[in-house]
């Protein structure tokens, strides 16, 4: 967008050295060097990652080791586990919820002739190896770890480090510096979030009416998820799959009315469901829902001519029939579970006892209960406490007489990990699967950290609250698995670091905006802004001068018409001309008001 400023500074007849003032020079570098790294023409443009791994594989590849059969077995599963990893990555950037990041140790054996330009030894025996070790996290929260590692990788194996991904959300976010401060990192991305944030809305909602208007239209129940954030799809995947769905799936109805089969009733009264948010294969169950594979679509035609709708429907009415007896049992279940909750509330004299779920991350997703089986853990573990009641009264009135529990209790069924938790709010989380004696003793030592937890909780709830109203954020948060990986405390330094710098943050224009609290710095699919713990806020203190903020903004102001202006008149980017008269002239303006306040400077 303001390709043309950096070109126009690169030319000799027009330096940034023929200003005098020191800060004019520096805030001038600064706008010339940020977008160097941002608007390049094609002569400067970065290699693309892609061609640079063929690079690597061409130094590590197995073939070329045939002689050396250690070396070339360690290169050749390394090499395979590499390129899963990676291929996965550039299929879902942002990590699956449903799977535990898993750490891979990675070590290839590169010919040190490839390394430093040397020829290749005539004898075998005469070749040397550099063993060059990296390590990948498969799945990981951060989206840029596994581009940061590659970029390690590289560097080791004497290969361009700077590279394009070709992933919008790592190669549109620039990472802070070392040093670098929150407003810096902001500041560097704010543009590129606002329209991430306008553009992700506006897709979510085209892609929203796209689904009801084929529910509508076509009396067929369609499940998709639109939100970028939580889609593995990006816009243009999730509308060129309805759009081939809608091609396919009227054909195919059309023929399964005319046959009028058993089990085409099942597509008349729109009981067949159909799912468009996997790649995995093409199959249906019982409930009954048709599970269309999204990385070939070209195979939906054919498996739904194959689909034979009178097994659809006698697995159905099974699995229907299941079901009610299920639900009974959970309603049964579920009835006789709070009965007891107003029991132990009053007997143990908390503020509440309840059922919960557990969103910790890091627990293994093949452990996971579903919603009745979790309900029937609560109520034997209920049923076990109504059966020691006797027992907790006596020791209500004894072992914990000097005890005010005074906090929110919750029973967990997904809690694997251990026997209980604290919670970010100070709820005391328990595993339904203890003895009496082991909830006991979780009650005495624990309940009054779970107390602090709460208070410490409800405090930064407030300063949370005033740092979003107050910088205008749409959201504040933090991201699950950092709070339970990191520890709560670090988020809540974090909501105390944007409280105290609020007033001044909020100048930067983050009004709309969603900040996470995390353990990187990123920006989603869908614009929201990940902040890392640990961010500098000493430089905010040294904010910008309203007329120099306006000068700079004026600067900019200038720069982007004198853009828009050359790419109505041109197509290509590379043959642009800039008049340099608009900017001279902002330029003088910005330089002698810096002068006048060199003291704000």
């Amino acid at each position: 967008m303001i390709r043309g400023l950096y070109k126009s500074f690169s030319k000799p007849t027009f330096s940034i050295t023929s200003f005098t003032n020191e800060k004019t020079q520096s805030f001038l570098n600064t706008v010339v060097s940020q977008t160097s790294r941002t608007y390049c023409t094609k002569s400067e443009d970065k290699p693309k990652l892609r061609h640079v791994l063929k690079k690597f594989y061409l130094m590590i590849h197995p073939d070329t080791l045939t002689e050396h059969p250690h070396e070339k077995n360690v290169n050749s599963h390394n090499m395979k586990l590499f390129m899963s990893i990676f291929d996965q990555y550039k299929k879902r950037p942002t990590a699956d919820p449903n799977v535990k990041p898993t750490v891979h140790n990675l070590n290839f054996y590169v010919p040190e002739e490839k390394l430093f330009g040397r020829e290749v030894p005539k004898s075998s025996k005469d070749r040397k190896f550099k063993v060059i070790d990296i390590e990948m996290v498969q799945n990981s929260s951060n989206p840029n770890h596994i581009p940061n590692q590659i970029r390690l990788l590289f560097e080791k194996c004497q290969l361009p480090t700077n590279f394009i991904t070709e992933i919008e959300t790592v190669d549109n976010v620039r990472q802070p510096s070392i040093n670098g401060s929150l407003r810096e990192f902001l500041l560097d991305n704010k543009h590129y979030v606002s329209q991430k944030l306008i553009i992700s809305e506006k897709q979510k909602s085209e892609l929203d009416s796209m689904v009801r208007k084929m529910k509508r239209e076509l009396k067929l129940n369609i499940q998709m998820v639109t939100d970028p954030l939580d889609s593995s799809f990006t816009y243009q995947e999730n509308y060129h799959a309805l759009l081939h769905f809608e091609n396919v799936i009227k054909e195919w109805k059309e023929k399964v009315q005319q046959e009028a089969k058993d089990g085409s009733e099942l597509v008349s009264n729109n009981l067949l469901k159909f799912d468009l948010n996997f790649t995995d294969v093409n199959f249906t169950s019982s409930e009954p829902v048709c599970y269309l594979d999204r990385s070939s679509p070209e195979t939906w035609s054919e498996y739904l001519n194959c689909l034979d709708l009178s097994v659809v429907k006698q697995e159905f009415l099974e699995e229907k029939k299941n079901m009610e007896i299920k639900a009974k049992q959970f309603q049964k279940e579920r009835v006789e579970f709070f009965s007891h909750t107003p029991i132990f509330e009053k007997l143990l004299k908390c503020r509440s006892f309840k059922y919960s779920e557990h969103d910790d991350p890091s627990e293994d997703p093949k452990l996971y209960l579903n919603p009745m089986e979790q309900m029937t853990q609560t109520l034997n573990f209920t049923s076990m406490l109504m059966k020691n009641k006797s027992q907790l009264e006596n020791l209500m009135k004894t072992r914990f007489k000097k005890y005010k529990f005074g906090i929110n209790i919750a029973i967990v069924p997904n809690l694997h990990k251990g026997k209980f938790v604290i919670d970010m709010d100070g709820t005391l989380k328990i595993n339904p699967n203890i003895t009496f004696e082991e909830f006991c003793d979780i009650l005495e030592n624990q309940h009054k950290v779970a107390h602090e937890q709460s208070l410490l909780a409800d405090k930064y709830e407030s300063i949370r609250d005033y740092a979003k109203v107050r910088m205008g954020l749409r959201h504040l948060t933090c991201l699950s698995s950092f709070a339970y990986t990191q520890g709560y405390k670090k988020v809540f330094d974090a909501y105390q670091k944007l409280y105290d710098s609020a007033d001044r943050l909020r100048d930067i224009g983050l009004s709309g905006f969603v900040l996470i609290i995390g353990d990187y710095y990123s920006v989603s699919k869908s614009g929201e802004i990940v902040l890392k713990y640990d961010f500098n806020t000493q430089e905010l203190i040294k904010q910008l001068s309203p007329t120099t903020s306006k000068v700079k903004e004026e600067i900019i102001e200038n720069i982007i018409n004198i853009d828009d202006n050359i790419a109505n008149q041109k197509q290509q980017p590379e043959d642009i001309k800039i008049d340099l008269t608009n900017i001279s002239s902002v330029l003088e303006q910005y330089e002698s008001q810096s002068k006048l306040n060199n003291k704000t400077f």
